[in-house]
């Protein structure tokens, strides 16, 4: 095992919503080179974190969202695909996932509904093992075509926008938001993510970024109820509904 300085934890959706978060197969936290804070999320083997099944992260079918982190990597070339963070029904007809694909060196994001939709971005490089990388998906609610555009951030450059027909319902309330794996039954197993992530955050009902965006030079602020009021944080309309620093306690 790669990182040795870990220690279990109670991840904490520091969020409004203030979701229970599941370790699953001992998931942990390792002090070891976090992006930013005292901790983040490690995986060498088949560990995941999960959310409860519940509408306070279903995105909607015609609503702007926002999903965004960082990541490191222990085998860039890995030509398996990687998942980071994904939510999907069981028959794999809604839903959508995020992940690594090694033998193209790019983040993907790819949607689920009435027709199956991918954007993505290429690093145009070999990343380096070890090394973070920001990553952001966007996706701008259309008022012309009433529809959805996504869009995938990497680092400070952004992938070309796609659209997204048949307006599906993203994120089914029905299903469980998995971060560090694929809890879609046929593909779990081989899509853990290797590596470490940190900084993971959700927000509905705004798309934080167009064009490229900068990385973040500090950790998210957490929402509270006095920066939502005065669209701090939050952005205007917009609400953080998973905010996960990977911090955790002792």
């Amino acid at each position: 095992f790669p990182y040795t300085t870990l220690f279990r934890s109670t991840f904490t959706d520091t969020s409004l919503n203030a979701l229970p978060i599941t370790s699953v197969n001992g998931a942990a936290i390792t002090t070891t080179s976090p992006k930013f804070g005292t901790g983040a999320f490690v995986n060498a083997t088949n560990q995941y974190l999960s959310t409860p099944m519940t509408p306070a992260i279903n995105v909607g079918s015609t609503k702007s969202w926002t999903v965004e982190g960082w990541v490191t990597m222990d085998d860039p070339t890995d030509t398996n695909i990687r998942i980071i963070a994904g939510c999907r029904d069981g028959t794999n007809s809604s839903g959508w996932y995020l992940y690594y694909e090694g033998s193209n060196y790019r983040f993907t994001f790819q949607l689920f509904g009435a027709t199956s939709v991918i954007a993505s971005k290429d690093f145009g490089f070999l990343p380096v093992a070890g090394t973070w990388y920001y990553f952001a998906v966007t996706i701008h609610a259309s008022t012309q075509t009433l529809g959805l555009v996504a869009q995938v951030h990497m680092n400070n450059i952004a992938g070309a926008e796609v659209s997204l027909s048949g307006n599906p319902d993203i994120v089914p309330a029905t299903e469980q938001l998995t971060i560090g794996a694929d809890h879609f039954s046929p593909i779990i197993g081989t899509s853990y993510w290797h590596g470490k992530i940190d900084e993971f955050r959700i927000t509905t009902n705004a798309a934080r970024y167009a064009l490229a965006v900068a990385p973040p030079v500090a950790a998210f602020d957490d929402p509270t109820l006095a920066t939502v009021a005065n669209g701090l944080c939050d952005p205007v309309g917009g609400s953080v509904v998973l905010m996960l620093h990977m911090d955790g306690t002792n």
